[in-house]
């Protein structure tokens, strides 16, 4: 486990806790998928034709018994998998111990010292001077000045993240939705781009026209309900039917920001396994008149009309972008309570996603009674939000060890542990009463 690290221009510098220092190069973009196939190919894990680069890494990193990165061989070779927060997959490349010390001389000279302020000098910049550092003092030497620069300079994991594959990018001044880019420059100017290629407006009504086909299209919904404050009636009059010349100064920010919050809420839904898909949708009012039903081991849809948001084949997969607005997707955002179905209802859902719903700002209630689990599961750390949580009548005896995972959960108030297999003397029990000493747990 790296017990210091820095990130600068592509490669990770990590001292472990012996105080070893490593050097890993991360992968170009456009060659993270070849990388990772390369390493399955080595270990013989098969993967699936149809992975994206985001599945086929974090079902490699699972594969390795590991939740977020995992360390492979490769014939002489040694290479890193990495996932961020985001579902987004890094690689990495070990450089050969042998030239880890004649590296991080170089790259400090080369990539450091120009970031550092005029009358600040590389301490090893003498070839004599050099001869006295050691890998180790010269690998927490550039670790320490890395992390010291201005967060503009050094290129943490942010910068990587959005220069990794499969990621939009996007700023405060930007925003990238599919093919097109929309920019609003320093001069206040705000600027459409079609595959890099900047549309010309008549005027502003025309702007505005775009802008609301273009909303109403991929993201409608009210961006309100995003935390956004852009209001449509800026740029259209529903009462008179006309478009209102666009202002930018008023809409134009704004506007970025309904677009960037309606690809991170896309972003999070896409990265959802089906159950969870499913349960949610069985707790968003907009969505209750619809009768969802399990068929051979399916989430389905009763009425194929329907299937604008579903696969054709009745499959729950809703990953089709255009088949529908990302505004439908915010109930799904706004639910306070989630009572997943069942076992003994003949529904078995899958949790290995489960920490995805720690993007649910107002969830406080989750009730997971006989869904048929015999252990904590392992991204629920990730929930924090939780005030009450139930895992009645799902036999947790043989894994008690994974009580471990609730000890984050410092704003539960109730835990329902009936039916579990659990006792409130044992060992395991004990020591989650002291973790959470401001929880009831019922027995």
């Amino acid at each position: 486990m790296a017990k210091k690290s820095a990130f600068l221009n592509g490669y990770l510098i990590e001292e472990n806790e012996d105080g070893k220092i490593f050097v890993l190069e991360q992968s170009k973009k456009g060659t993270v998928t070849k990388c990772l196939e390369d390493i399955a190919a080595a270990i013989g894990f098969e993967h699936k034709a149809d992975w994206n680069t985001r599945t086929f890494g974090a079902n490699l990193v699972k594969h390795a018994g590991e939740k977020k990165e995992a360390d492979f061989d490769v014939n002489d070779e040694k290479f890193r998998v990495r996932i961020l927060a985001s579902g987004t997959v890094e690689t990495f490349q070990y450089k050969a111990e042998g030239t880890v010390r004649s590296f991080l001389r170089e790259f400090a000279l080369s990539q450091i010292k120009p970031l550092l302020p005029a009358d600040e000098s590389i301490p090893f910049e003498d070839e004599e001077e050099y001869k006295s550092w050691t890998t180790r003092t010269l690998g927490a030497y550039v670790i320490k000045t890395i992390n010291a620069l201005p967060a503009a300079e050094s290129a943490v994991e942010t910068t990587a993240e959005n220069t990794a594959e499969n990621e939009s990018e996007s700023s405060p001044s930007s925003a990238k939705w599919e093919n097109y880019r929309f920019e609003l420059d320093s001069a206040g100017n705000f600027c459409v781009f079609e595959d890099d290629k900047e549309l010309v407006f008549s005027d502003k009504v025309k702007l505005s026209e775009f802008l609301f086909n273009f909303l109403d299209d991929n993201i409608g919904g009210s961006y309100e309900n995003f935390g956004v404050k852009f209001n449509i009636d800026d740029i259209y009059d529903g009462e008179s039917d006309c478009y209102i010349a666009f202002d930018t100064e008023k809409c134009g920010s704004v506007l970025i920001q309904a677009i960037n919050k309606g690809n991170e809420v896309w972003n999070w839904w896409s990265r959802l396994d089906d159950s969870l898909k499913f349960i949610l949708l069985r707790h968003s009012p907009s969505y209750s008149r619809y009768a969802l039903r399990w068929n051979s081991s399916t989430y389905c849809i009763e009425d194929d009309e329907e299937s604008q948001f579903y696969a054709r084949n009745g499959s729950f997969k809703f990953n089709v972008r255009n088949s529908f607005s990302v505004g439908q997707l915010y109930p799904f955002t706004n639910v306070s309570i989630i009572r997943v179905p069942s076992f003994s209802d003949g529904f078995d859902f899958s949790f290995d996603n489960i920490e995805k719903l720690a993007f649910l700002p107002n969830l406080k209630e989750l009730y997971m009674d006989d869904v048929n689990i015999r252990a904590v599961p392992i991204d629920m750390p990730e929930l924090t939000c939780l005030e009450d949580l139930s895992l009645s009548k799902n036999d947790l005896s043989d894994y008690a060890f994974t009580l471990n995972r609730l000890y984050s959960l410092k704003n539960l108030k109730t835990l329902n542990l009936a039916e579990t297999g659990l006792t409130e003397d044992q060992e395991e029990v004990i020591a989650l009463k002291e973790a959470l000493p401001n929880c009831q747990i019922i027995f």
